[in-house]
This record gives structure tokens, sequence and C-alpha cells, in this order.
């Protein structure tokens, strides 16, 4: 089976559009998503210029294009949270999360989280937020009455909880790298590891009737993101398999994220940066991003 594989190369040189591989061919896959996203710092470290607004907004525009018509398909009603996470504080006050409400079920909607999520990924290395996150399920509409495709009052907890998703439309492996602490990005050698266990869990669950998984690049990770419809209370479905799938793959290097289970958990927005702990040449800010998306129809 054929799938569509276009990967973002995070660097200052911009974006690779519309690579296509098939997925039948894994050397030739692999060592394309390996070379563009192992080592890709957002602050330019190890030896390459910061990459500019222009470059993060094109990035960003890619990656929305890839993302948004698999997370949320236009015409079908998802209203999701968008949250920035530990976002600098004017002249050195205290960070805050920060967080909104989106209708992607509309073009203005969809419009209003690109422009917001630029806003924040264009902005100087020193005023970006750790990381940017939105709810993997759908959420009640009534939040849109809180911030209607905005953001909402800085330091509110006015945050979406498991009560309030309405549906389970997707389920989500997370693999990630075992690191000697934590708050720290992953090595290249620890984020092959969650490779490993992503590519395992991948086989397992293909063996076991799941269709082709959109697949990406969490920035220190991996994750899986399968669709399913289920009702908000799933009677531990989710939870099980991903404690079943931990107990099958984990090593002594990676293991799967067994919280990624309730209705409400937030996911990184690809485009976006992972920038736990300062940017090293050997613990580098990387970008999350799309690597494969099936075929419409698969």
């Amino acid at each position: 089976m054929a799938v569509d594989v276009r990967v973002v190369n995070g660097n200052a040189a911009g974006c690779n559009r519309g690579a296509t591989f098939d997925q039948n061919e894994p050397n030739d896959r692999d060592a394309y998503i390996m070379a563009v996203t192992a080592g890709t710092s957002s602050n330019g470290k190890p030896g390459q210029a910061a990459p500019g607004p222009c470059d993060m907004a094109g990035a960003l525009l890619e990656q929305f294009e890839l993302f948004l018509p698999v997370f949320a398909p236009k015409g079908v009603e998802c209203v999701t949270e968008l949250r920035a996470l530990q976002v600098p504080g004017w002249k050195g006050s205290k960070a805050t999360d920060e967080c909104g409400f989106f209708d992607l079920g509309t073009q203005l909607g969809r419009s209003a989280l690109h422009q917001v999520v630029k806003g924040y990924v264009t902005r100087p290395d020193a005023e970006q937020p750790e990381g940017i996150y939105l709810t993997m399920n759908p959420i009640d509409p009534v939040f849109l009455a809180r911030a209607e495709n905005a953001m909402g009052k800085k330091g509110k907890k006015i945050s979406a909880e498991d009560v309030h998703v309405i549906a389970r439309r997707w389920f989500v492996v997370d693999a990630d790298p075992v690191r000697p602490i934590s708050g720290i990005s992953a090595t290249d050698s620890e984020k092959a590891a969650a490779r490993s266990v992503i590519d395992a869990v991948r086989e397992d669950l293909a063996a076991h009737g799941f269709a082709d998984p959109m697949f990406c690049d969490s920035g220190n990770g991996f994750h899986l993101w399968y669709r399913i419809d289920l009702p908000r209370d799933d009677g531990g479905f989710v939870e099980h398999t991903i404690k079943g799938l931990a107990r099958r793959h984990n090593t002594a290097r990676a293991t799967v994220d067994t919280s990624v289970f309730n209705p409400s958990r937030i996911m990184k927005v690809p485009g976006t940066w992972a920038r736990k702990g300062g940017s090293t040449p050997d613990r580098p800010h990387r970008m999350a991003c799309v690597l494969e998306i099936p075929h419409k129809g698969d």
C-alpha cells in the first residue's frame, strides 16, 4: 500500500514539499525521515543559522496543510482547545499557560487557529512557549462562548476536561525515549530508541487489523494516530490497549506513554517546536511534524 510521506525540513532552508515514497521501500523512506528530523535545532544548533519568521511560517503552513484535513475534515463538527504551555511573561515575569477554542468545522476557525499558532512560532526564540498542543478529541461547542476562535484570558483556568469531550475520534500511541533526567530534550540516539518502539507497536497493531495511522514526529519521540469512533466512556478500551502495548513493547531505552488515554488529552501541534530544557548540540530543540498520511479511502 502506498503512503504519502511529506516531511518538513525544519532548518533555515525552509520546507521540502510533497515528497512521496512507497512504504514498501522502507530503506528509502526511513533514511529520508531520519535525515530531516534528527538533530534539527530551533535556535540553529548545531552549525545552522536560526530559522527566521518566514522559514517558521512556511513550515507551519505546510504542516497545517498536511495535518488539519486528516485531524478535522472540513464540514465535520470539531471544536478543539489550543493550549500553549509556559509562555514567557513580559520582561521576565512568570511564564503562564494560555488556551483558546477553535471551531475547525468552519474555515474561519481553521484560519484563526493557523494565525494564532503562527503568532507563537514566529516570536523570537526567548519568547517561545515550551510547547503548543491541542485536544485530540472534539469538545463541547459551548466552550466557544469562552473564547471563540481566539485565545482566552491568560492565567485563567478555562481548559476543557474529560467530561467535556463529546466523543473519541483518535487513539494515539506515544513513544518517548528514556532520558537521564526530566525536562530535557532527547539525543539522536535516544530518539532512535523511541523509533524502534513505535515501529514495533505499528507492526503489532497492523497484525491485529488496525488501518494505517497518521505517523508523526513529536520532536523527542513519535506518535501513531489511529482514527476511531467511540463514546467518551469507552469502557476502558483505549487505556487497556495502550497499557497492553506498553507491556509488550517497552524497552530499557524507550517506552509507550501509558497516560495518553484520557479523552481530553492534549497532543503537540505539528509545525511547532518541542522545547524541553535548553537547546544544546547533543540535545537540540526539534520541530514536530507529520511523517506519513495514508491515502484517502484507505
